[in-house]
């Protein structure tokens, strides 16, 4: 089943990560087909976007680094706050094989300027 979802991702240069519940939906999606794509818009011109295709693996985060490091680029806090205390967390890596933008195909290097820009993207999978 296709689904869609907003999300919050680090970029590091060559894999694009974002973390998510353990229980959700998109985890069961993406266990049953690996294959993602991601939409980010341009929050300066929202008709310009980027969107990522690739596969995903799934990796379980044994400790909170990971949802850390997301809270800080995203909500300016070191530690991520809104899990419950016996919160389980996956990471999913896209391991990224087409990146396009509204002028065309891209290479995946220039998803780091689309970092920089980003608030968030959506996740379809």
């Amino acid at each position: 089943m296709l689904s869609a979802h907003p999300v919050s991702f680090l970029w590091d240069g060559e894999r694009l990560r974002f973390s998510t519940l353990k229980g959700r939906q998109k985890i069961r999606n993406l266990q049953a087909d690996p294959r993602i794509s991601l939409c980010i818009v341009d929050p300066e011109n929202d008709l310009h976007y980027l969107e990522i295709r690739g596969q995903a693996s799934l990796e379980e985060a044994l400790d909170r680094s990971f949802i850390n490091s997301i809270a800080h680029k995203y909500l300016n806090v070191d530690e991520y706050p809104y899990d419950r205390p016996d919160a389980e967390r996956i990471t999913v890596t896209i391991h990224v094989e087409q990146a396009s933008t509204t002028h065309g195909p891209r290479q995946a290097s220039e998803i780091t300027h689309w970092h920089a820009l980003s608030i968030g993207a959506l996740a379809c999978e």
